[in-house]
């Protein structure tokens, strides 16, 4: 499986990398690659080149991306002037995008909860989930699990 991981703070890639690996949601067979700019997501796992000002360029035509990855998680704030997570995932999916979205948040705003709803194929993981259950490494592992799962039969 190839996994590719957006978030603009190394240390949370990292640490998620770690977590799901120790869970046995990720495997030495897959492929988990970190992104800390959207842009290098792009350079990696799309037929198409893109600076931070071309994301602009993709939205126009987002029918011409070809995504070679899985599964995608992505943190939804990716930092000062860049394209949050949940447009970007949006983005991938009007593509013809077919693999998993996991939005990455802690936001819980109204505004968030309707931006959810209008987005019913991507995954959401809440940061700083208080119980075990909606632990963001938890679901992102069972959402992973369930791929793998799905892939096998």
């Amino acid at each position: 499986m190839k996994i590719a991981f957006i978030d603009d703070q190394e240390v949370v890639c990292n640490a998620y990398r770690n977590v799901l690996y120790k869970a046995g949601a990720v495997t030495i067979q897959d492929t988990f690659d970190s992104f800390l700019m959207p842009e290098t997501f792009f350079q990696r796992y799309t037929n198409i080149q893109v600076t931070s000002t071309g994301i602009s360029r993709i939205i126009e035509m987002p029918e011409q991306i070809e995504i070679t990855c899985d599964a995608i998680i992505c943190d939804h704030d990716l930092g000062s002037g860049k394209i949050d997570g949940h447009s970007l995932l949006r983005l991938l999916q009007q593509s013809g995008y077919k693999g998993v979205c996991i939005l990455l948040t802690g936001d819980k705003s109204e505004e968030m909860k309707e931006k959810m709803k209008s987005t019913p194929n991507v995954h959401y993981a809440y940061k700083g989930a208080k119980s075990i259950e909606r632990n963001p490494y938890i679901v992102i592992g069972e959402i992973l699990k369930n791929i793998r799962r799905q892939s096998n039969n």
